[in-house]
């Protein structure tokens, strides 16, 4: 229930209260995370809908709530609300995704170390031979950030005889960038403009073929076929992308079948 100065926070759906990260009394922020609610084995932030003070916290962790069942409340008087800005440095500043989360923090970093610009030696290299990155090439050929990247996290399969913080910096993605993405979404609307992006990796190992990249290009097939997605590849991680002509047929039919039995004819917008 929310009065003039109480607002209610309610649960969104069926769950268990996992954690409180705050309690009450607390000066909170709209859209600072108070907490988590685990539904489907899936953790959802539990988010402040204002800014306040943290009057009161109405289900302790471990208990099940239903979808509409009061769990907090905020105090968003205006006296209260002055509170926040006086410890704006000490509130944490989570934001609706929660990013300051230890766990989530790591994750984040883990994604970071094989962007280009953790990579700093790598590029280089790459610049002194006259060619672009990978990244590069995925990032001028697609729409800006609608790339969502397949196992961009895994290694080159060598853990036998490499440390694994060496797999890490020097294998990421294990040579190949990838993933589904729109191409010329201002000429093409939804499902059209989607793609299966590839380019190979080359300061990855020299650009060779591993086990796991393999295995990422087999689903990424998959991907393709099953979601009637085209084909974006890059074989040459030096190809300048944004000179592309118009779309071409019947190329590379050694690696297409390679990826599937793709028809460059009906599945391949570009080829570079």
């Amino acid at each position: 229930m929310t009065t003039d100065h109480n607002v209610a926070i309610t649960a969104e759906m069926q769950g268990t209260i996992v954690t409180w990260e705050v309690t009450a009394g607390t000066p909170v922020r709209q859209g600072q995370v108070l907490g988590m609610l685990e539904s489907m084995k899936l953790h959802h932030d539990i988010v402040a809908h204002t800014q306040g003070v943290l009057s009161a916290v109405a289900v302790e962790v471990g208990s099940t709530v239903k979808p509409g069942d009061v769990i907090a409340s905020i105090n968003a008087s205006s006296e209260a609300r002055e509170g926040p800005e006086e410890a704006t440095e000490e509130v944490s500043a989570s934001g609706p995704l929660g990013l300051d989360r230890p766990d989530l923090f790591e994750v984040v970093e883990r994604h970071a170390i094989g962007l280009d610009e953790a990579r700093p030696r790598a590029v280089e290299r790459r610049r002194e031979r006259g060619h672009r990155t990978a990244r590069e090439n995925v990032e001028d050929l697609i729409d800006e950030g609608s790339l969502v990247e397949y196992g961009p996290l895994v290694l080159a399969a060598q853990r036998k005889r490499r440390e694994l913080d060496d797999l890490i910096e020097n294998t990421p993605a294990d040579g190949l960038v990838g993933g589904i993405a729109s191409v010329n979404g201002d000429q093409f609307e939804g499902h059209d403009a989607q793609c299966v992006v590839m380019s190979y990796d080359y300061s990855v190992l020299a650009g060779t073929q591993g086990h796991i990249i393999t295995g990422k290009k087999t689903d990424s097939s998959n991907s393709q076929k099953n979601c009637a997605y085209r084909w974006c590849f890059s074989p040459k991680a030096e190809v300048d992308v944004r000179v592309i002509p118009t779309p071409v047929a019947s190329l590379g039919s050694t690696v297409m079948r390679s990826c599937g039995g793709v028809s460059c004819q009906e599945r391949c917008r570009w080829w570079v």
